[in-house]
Formats: C-alpha cells, sequence, structure tokens
C-alpha cells in the first residue's frame, strides 16, 4: 500500500503531466510545434500509475501517446518541450518529434506509430498478424544493447491503456 507521501508524488506527477499536455495543446494551436502532437490528456493516471514501481533499470516503450509515460518515468519536461519544439536542447536533438521522445539512458525508448511495435511477444505479434521475425529482432536487438542475455532475465509487463479520453 502506498504511504500518504506516496500518494502526493503521484498526484503531483499527475499534475505535471496535465499541465505539460496543456502547455503543448496551446504550442500546437499557435504553430510553435512543427509536425503533429498526440496529447495524453485524461490518461494521466494511467501512466503514473504504470510507472510508479519502475526503478532506474527498468525500460518503457509506448505507442503515440506517450508523454505522461517520459514524465512519469522520470524525464524531465524541459527537453520534453525542446524536443516537440525541433530545438538542439531535445531529447533527440529536436529530430524525434511528439512520438520519438526518448531517453535511452532513463530506460525511456520512446513511442512508435506503430501497432503493437513495443511489443516483444511471439504470441501477440501472432494475434496481432505480424511478422515474427520483426518482433523478435527488434526484441533481441534491444535485450543485446542493455546486455540481457535472454528473454528469461526480463520481467515484462504489458499495460493496455484506453485511449478515448485524449484528443489530437
Amino acid at each position: 500500500m502506498a504511504s500518504g507521501d506516496d500518494l502526493l508524488e503521484m498526484h503531483r506527477r499527475m499534475l505535471v503531466i496535465r499541465g505539460f499536455e496543456e502547455r503543448v495543446a496551446v504550442l500546437y494551436r499557435d504553430g510553435e510545434i512543427p509536425g503533429f502532437v498526440h496529447l495524453s490528456i485524461g490518461q494521466e493516471a494511467a501512466a503514473v500509475g504504470a510507472c510508479w514501481p519502475l526503478g532506474p533499470g527498468d525500460v518503457i516503450t509506448s505507442t503515440h501517446r506517450g508523454h505522461g509515460h517520459c514524465l512519469a518515468k522520470g524525464l524531465e519536461p524541459l527537453p520534453m518541450f525542446a524536443e516537440l519544439m525541433a530545438r538542439d536542447a531535445g531529447t533527440n536533438r529536436g529530430r524525434g518529434g511528439s512520438m520519438h521522445i526518448a531517453d535511452p539512458r532513463q530506460g525511456i525508448f520512446g513511442a512508435n506509430g506503430i501497432v503493437a511495435a513495443g511489443l516483444p511477444n511471439k504470441q501477440i505479434a501472432h494475434e496481432l498478424d505480424l511478422a515474427e521475425s520483426t518482433v523478435k529482432g527488434y526484441v533481441e536487438s534491444i535485450l543485446r544493447k542493455y546486455n540481457v542475455q535472454t528473454r528469461t532475465e526480463a520481467a515484462v509487463a504489458w499495460i493496455r491503456e484506453q485511449e478515448h479520453h485524449s484528443a489530437g
């Protein structure tokens, strides 16, 4: 069970995510953000709840509404804003935009607009009619990069969010 201090911190993180997304909406509306954005307004609790138990060595990947996940995992808002605005101070030097905010050093692999591209699982790949070799190659390259020798060393949690609350 979470302590009172933990609950306050979770609430604070949800407020940071909501404030970030509301500001992004205004910046996008005003033409300050090139490309498109996929807001996660209404999904703050899911992001915080999913990332709360994660440690520094844990990694996340997301779908196209990943801003909240990045913030919940601990990425600072300013480099995220810089990324969205195509600035060199961004997490990917301003080249990734809304869907590719990432910082592998913090265990944030970024988002992907391809359904299930972040799902390293043969059964899910099969159910979604994806090429197993594509999913397997992607997963194995990540595991090699982080020196995970076998899939059995990596604990995986799948979290599915309903996004009908978000817009954009």
